[in-house]
């Protein structure tokens, strides 16, 4: 079950990708089970269940809306795949 922060915080990155923080950014992609992996200059986030969404996490204190765009788009497939896969 997806926490309804990381439900509320999708939602609002949706409508602007703007002036969002790393642990927003992390708790979406945590809230949506992703696993963050630590890395050198960027951590990756990698869905439990679907390894082949991946997605870049960097360690800067600003960063470009570009990282928002992602996480959403990643969350949205990952949403979107789980329930192709749930029994009718």
């Amino acid at each position: 079950m997806t926490s309804s922060r990381a439900k509320k915080l999708l939602e609002a990155m949706r409508q602007s990708p703007n002036n969002w923080s790393l642990s927003d950014l992390i708790a979406v992609y945590e809230g949506h089970y992703f696993e963050i992996r630590r890395g050198t200059n960027h951590d990756i986030a990698v869905h439990c269940k679907h390894r082949h969404l991946r997605g870049t996490i960097p360690h800067h204190k600003s960063f470009a809306q570009a990282y928002v765009r992602q996480a959403v788009k990643l969350v949205d497939q990952a949403i979107e795949l789980d329930m192709r896969e749930e029994p009718e």
